[in-house]
């Protein structure tokens, strides 16, 4: 499936193991098998995941929307399809979630968190047209600047990893 060396779900050991019980077994997303090709970054990564997982304010339904948006936006089928599944596990019909795909307004999620998907959206979509007038709006939503760079933060992590994974998947 990849042109690098990856570890197997069922030879993993160590962290590797340990970051791919995080899943059902047989649903350990293709990505992080990628990841395993580097040890080191793949430690980081489950860093990375553990600190959205406890995340104080952006909540998992809005990660999982922006994950989804920016899958969207970089063409990354696998992470699109996938975080389409856990927005149906977490409520949301494919009408919903289609609805949000044309306009991230739509987004079944509270007004504050529909605000932080559109702006991440935007960004993503074109860094430059995001503002200052945009912040501001964040902030009237009572989202902290961490939250805002945090949020931007996970949906660009999501265009990287696209990359890297359309690179080496065969």
């Amino acid at each position: 499936m990849f042109l690098l060396n990856t570890v197997a779900e069922n030879e993993a050991q160590g962290r590797i193991k340990e970051g791919y019980s995080a899943f059902p077994e047989g649903l350990v997303p293709e990505p992080l098998k990628l990841l395993s090709a580097s040890p080191t970054l793949f430690e980081m990564h489950l860093g990375f995941i553990q600190y959205y997982r406890t995340h104080k304010t952006l909540s998992f339904p809005l990660l999982t929307a922006i994950r989804f948006m920016s899958a969207d936006e970089c063409g990354h089928n696998f992470c699109l399809d996938f975080n389409r599944k856990i927005l149906q596990m977490a409520g949301m019909s494919n009408e919903d979630i289609d609805a949000m795909k044309a306009d991230p307004a739509s987004a079944p999620l509270e007004d504050k968190e529909q605000a932080m998907l559109v702006f991440v959206t935007k960004a993503l979509k074109n860094p430059k047209a995001a503002n200052q007038a945009d912040v501001d709006a964040l902030r009237a939503h009572g989202w902290a600047d961490a939250d805002i760079y945090d949020a931007l933060m996970h949906g660009a992590n999501m265009v990287a990893s696209s990359f890297v994974f359309n690179t080496f998947t065969k």
